[in-house]
């Protein structure tokens, strides 16, 4: 499902979503679908529509299609009379209505679209552009060496390896992180490459797999062409004593996994191209001694390069894989609830004076109790308006402070003596809250611009002492203090995170 709606989707928007969505309580589900698209700040509804009210639906949106064994998401399209249909592997086909209504489910994500021209047109202009530079780059270095009519095709077999070696290792890592495959590896059911490459089938004693070799012998061999291009032999060299290698891949492929991989016989073919290539030329032994040594240290070098990074990029994918399923365990409610301390004195905390900011008519409620001289409530009070923005009818937020008024000596008390003041008048205390939580302004420049020696500050010292007596009651001796829907929260939970235990 993600990867048709991937679609809409700026790469940016892309990432975010799937970070939400990996970590969300009700993986994979429809609903962790819809909540993390809300968190990526995309608007979308999902719902169920009657086939009779087709004619109602955006031109494009996606649902879900009975078709095959089992019900799947599709983008649909509508083209005049007839409905474009394209599947997570990019497959299109055209039908009419009556054999859309046999298919079906009424289950429909719609979801703004103002970006998915500019990303689809985005994506094929950056491939053409690689391309482009790929073949422009060829070009260069042929003319540059002087390269005969072999190095040529060395070095064009080579680039071709690379491209299709990285294609093999983004199928391997996006299978990893939950990506089905691209349509050139599964355009029928005899093809597979996710099933081939991610196997656990090695071709050499169990280590090196499909994602090795092709890499590490592709880029020594463009390594090889650049440093010592009068030894591009060798390259022929080792592409026929890698061709017991292609047959036990086929072999594989064909007996034991009963699956072809259309990038793996790729390689096959390059290779296969090569061989030929040396067995065409008649300057078998234009190298030296010297020259196999610098390859060795070449093919070396790649080698470590490769397995490093492969070690690497598995170490993070685990990783993350990881903290997703501890986020997700985090983030179900009853997780949440177990870890919340349920507060006292709920009727005292509703009458206390409080800044408001969101809807005071929903049922979800933030309660924030700050102090002026806490640098975490700077960032508390941030992602608290950051939760405000994104849910303004969902969400009330109300602030107050835990100061001890019998202390005189708090430089700070009298900032938040002034904010209660502007707050209590109509004044402009959003923009004064903002200016100490936000843009941090220093103590006196603060002052100079909001406190005014005209304040009575008579009422708002008795408002301090309210909330403080309420926090000393529930011993909240620290700031911040977050409480949401009368449950003190727990210090691993972020503000952005109370979003997965909105009340509807």
């Amino acid at each position: 499902m993600i990867e048709v709606l991937e679609k809409f989707l700026t790469k940016d928007k892309s990432s975010e979503f799937r970070n939400h969505f990996y970590s969300h309580p009700n993986y994979p589900s429809l609903l962790a679908v819809t909540d993390s698209l809300t968190l990526s700040g995309i608007e979308n509804i999902a719902a169920n529509v009657p086939f009779v009210h087709f004619s109602h639906l955006p031109e494009l949106f996606m649902t879900e299609l009975n078709i095959g064994n089992e019900p799947d998401y599709y983008l649909l399209k509508k083209d005049g009379e007839n409905v474009l249909i394209e599947d997570k592997h990019n497959k299109i086909k055209s039908v009419d209505s009556d054999k859309l209504a046999e298919s079906w489910t009424g289950n429909c994500l719609l979801v703004e679209e103002d970006n998915y021209g500019s990303v689809t047109s985005k994506n094929i202009t950056k491939r053409y552009f690689t391309y482009s530079l790929f073949l422009i780059l060829t070009a260069a270095v042929m003319l540059f060496y002087q390269f005969d009519i072999f190095q040529s095709l060395y070095l064009l077999s080579s680039v071709a390896g690379i491209v299709v070696s990285v294609e093999i290792i983004r199928t391997s890592f996006l299978a990893n992180n939950g990506h089905s495959e691209s349509k050139f590896c599964s355009f029928s059911k005899e093809f597979s490459c996710s099933s081939i490459i991610n196997s656990n089938t090695g071709i050499i004693s169990g280590y090196l797999g499909f994602t090795d070799l092709p890499i590490w012998f592709f880029s020594f061999s463009l390594l090889q062409l650049l440093v010592i291009h009068q030894a591009s032999s060798l390259i022929g060299w080792f592409s026929v004593f890698s061709l017991p290698v292609v047959i036990y891949s086929l072999y594989v492929q064909k007996v034991l996994l009963k699956k072809w991989c259309l990038l793996c016989l790729l390689v096959s073919v390059l290779l296969i191209v090569n061989s030929l290539v040396f067995i065409m030329s008649s300057d078998k032994l234009s190298f030296q001694i010297s020259d196999l040594r610098t390859s060795s240290i070449l093919i070396s070098l790649v080698g470590l390069g490769w397995f490093t990074y492969k070690k690497m990029s598995n170490k993070n994918i685990k990783n993350q894989n990881e903290l997703n399923s501890l986020l997700r365990f985090k983030r179900q409610e009853d997780t949440f609830y177990s870890v919340s301390k349920k507060i006292d004195y709920k009727e005292e905390l509703m009458g206390l004076p409080k800044i408001h900011f969101g809807n005071s008519g929903t049922k979800n409620r933030l309660v924030l109790f700050l102090s002026p001289s806490c640098p975490h409530c700077h960032i508390a009070y941030q992602d608290a308006m950051q939760m405000i923005q994104k849910y303004p009818e969902n969400i009330d937020l109300e602030i107050a402070f835990n100061l001890n008024i019998n202390n005189t000596e708090n430089p700070f008390l009298i900032i938040a003596k002034t904010i209660m003041y502007l707050f209590n008048n109509g004044l402009k205390y959003e923009e004064a809250i903002d200016d100490w939580h936000v843009k941090k302004m220093k103590p006196e420049e603060w002052k100079d611009k909001w406190l005014s020696t005209d304040y009575n500050l008579v009422k708002e010292q008795g408002q301090l002492k309210e909330q403080y007596l309420w926090c000393t009651k529930n011993e909240l001796n620290y700031a911040p203090a977050k409480i949401f829907n009368n449950q003190l929260v727990h210090a691993n939970y972020d503000i952005n995170e109370l979003f997965y235990f909105f009340r509807e």
